[in-house]
């Protein structure tokens, strides 16, 4: 998607919804935008956020600065998190990236809140009377528990989205070795010509055959492009196409290409379908 499209897709509208429409067709969120990009970034260790057991930390050090009536830093931080908050809403996108502009100002009320704590605890050994002591000491000390918990929690995240990469590079595996297969099954010795879409990258990538894009192409440059000699593939995720992508011009392309050409199913690879193409008499 174009910088053009992606901001032409903006609409304060999709700041309460979850479903939105966009060049990339139709996408249904199990949350609004708003609450993706406001809350979930506090919270949402699963999902590769803050932990919501960093929560107390995040609101001692917007407490201390405000009890310190350090203003300027106040606002700095705040608007460097609602304003790209409220931005990202406005789009029709939920993407985890986006919330790295941000997620360091979330980061930096923790450590503030963080520091406060062993301030005060260090205070609390000199405080009377000794309920005050004993009390200032707890809360303290639960506050540092939390953090280490979600410490904890949130290295557990990031060895998950490691092994969810990880998996996609085992499936971009499977497809690759699923094309080459594919590609054997011709006897021209030229290489491929492949039509694809989600694949592009990875097939180009690991075979530098040439590639095509299904989304960036019309149907003359797909004609054009499967003329060249050698073997022809189609790669794309064909459920995909036919939920999210339905009614989109990238859904027309591909079902002009089954309307135009004969296509044999050699197979799928995780979400991706592998076709050999030919002439249609």
């Amino acid at each position: 998607v174009g910088y053009s499209d992606w901001l032409s897709d903006w609409n304060v509208g999709n700041l309460f919804r979850t479903t939105v429409t966009s060049a990339d067709g139709v996408s249904t969120f199990h949350q609004p935008m708003i609450v993706f990009y406001l809350l979930d970034p506090a919270w949402d260790a699963d999902a590769g956020f803050l932990s919501g057991f960093y929560l107390p930390a995040l609101l001692l050090g917007l407490g201390a600065l405000i009890y310190r009536r350090s203003w300027a830093v106040v606002c700095l931080l705040l608007s460097w998190w609602l304003l790209p908050t409220i931005f990202y809403s406005g789009t029709p996108y939920q993407a985890h990236r986006f919330v790295l502009t941000y997620l360091p100002a979330l980061a930096i009320f923790v450590g503030i809140g963080v520091a406060t704590a062993v301030d005060l605890a260090i205070n609390a050994m000199r405080a009377r009377p000794m309920a005050v002591r004993w009390g200032l000491s707890f809360a303290s000390v639960a506050l540092l528990l939390a953090t280490g918990v979600g410490a904890f929690q949130g290295q557990r995240s990031a060895r998950s989205w490691v092994a969810t990469h990880a998996a996609f590079k085992t499936e971009e595996q499977s497809v690759i070795l699923l094309a080459r297969r594919a590609s054997r099954a011709t006897p021209v010795s030229a290489p491929p010509h492949v039509v694809s879409f989600g694949a592009t990258s990875a097939i180009y990538h690991y075979t530098q055959w040439p590639v095509l894009d299904l989304y960036n192409h019309d149907q003359a440059d797909i004609a054009r492009f499967l003329q060249g000699p050698g073997p022809r593939l189609v790669v794309l995720p064909e459920e995909s196409i036919s939920t999210q992508w339905a009614s989109t011009p990238l859904a027309v392309r591909w079902q002009w290409v089954r309307d135009h050409y004969a296509l044999d199913k050699q197979g799928v690879a995780g979400m991706y379908t592998v076709y050999t193409v030919e002439d249609r008499p």
